[in-house]
């Protein structure tokens, strides 16, 4: 039986796909995703702050708020890329890419909830589809 340390980290990183391939294919659509969120991000003329976000970008000091998201998306955009290599080419990798992804979701939650940021009033539903698609509490 293997132990969750080698299921994470095999010793070996191939193509090959250790147990069901559906896992694989969720993992391909959420790098896609993750993709596509980040290049709508960078290339926002806002960083998305005030249009996808609802931050008030009408204080002091607003872009640096825009600088800093621009930094994080294109963070993320390498991140993502390094996802399609995983789905690509080292597809035993992917469980070990589930567990960043969990505790960079965790993480974020943790950070949402410690710092509440001022936001513009938006709908429910807008308010809610941001929620869905970007995982973000403002």
């Amino acid at each position: 039986m293997k132990t969750l340390f080698s299921v994470l980290l095999p010793a070996t990183a191939d193509n090959n796909i250790h147990g069901m391939e559906l896992p694989v294919y969720v993992f391909a659509a959420l790098a896609v995703i993750s993709t596509v969120r980040s290049c709508i991000h960078l290339l926002a003329p806002d960083g998305g702050a005030g249009s996808i976000a609802g931050m008030d970008l009408s204080v002091a000091g607003a872009g640096g708020i825009v600088f800093a998201l621009a930094l994080w998306r294109s963070a993320q955009l390498i991140c993502a890329l390094i996802q399609l290599t995983v789905v690509f080419r080292y597809r035993s990798l992917v469980p070990f890419m589930y567990s960043l992804l969990i505790l960079e979701t965790l993480l974020r939650t943790l950070v949402g909830q410690m710092v509440r940021l001022p936001a513009r009033d938006r709908s429910h539903s807008r308010q809610l589809l941001s929620d869905v698609l970007y995982w973000e509490r403002y």
